[in-house]
């Protein structure tokens, strides 16, 4: 089965932030990625990653019995989508907006991570 042919306007502003923000919802939505922006796929850590507790259903008695490579490769999984959510928003916005993603520095955290793909979403819509 081939992708979607189906070209998103790239995203140029509050010009046409609208038709893009549902275009690009469906692309996310078929691509299986919605839930990254809508931060309904995360883990219980601070920086949203899994833990052997969220494996195990949240039973914490079974925790211990998750092996760590499995935690591992459950995140390695959690980042990819992280990375291809994120990619699909670069990849229809102008390369002249691509900066408004970048985060943004505090006395507290100079060097901030890179946005989650829900704080994207986020700060798209504050902006537009």
């Amino acid at each position: 089965m081939s992708e979607s042919s189906h070209t998103v306007e790239k995203l140029r502003g509050a010009v046409n932030y609208r038709k893009w923000k549902e275009e690009v919802s469906a692309l996310l939505r078929s691509k299986g990625l919605w839930s990254m922006v809508q931060g309904q796929d995360h883990g219980s850590a601070a920086d949203g990653r899994y833990t052997q507790q969220d494996l195990a259903g949240g039973d914490a008695n079974a925790a211990p019995n998750i092996p760590l490579p499995e935690v591992f490769k459950a995140n390695q999984a959690l980042l990819a989508r992280r990375e291809k959510a994120i990619g699909v928003l670069l990849d229809n916005m102008d390369y002249s907006i691509h900066s408004e993603l970048d985060p943004i520095p505090t006395a507290q955290n100079p060097n901030p991570p890179a946005l989650t793909p829900q704080q994207a979403w986020t700060r798209l819509a504050i902006l537009y």
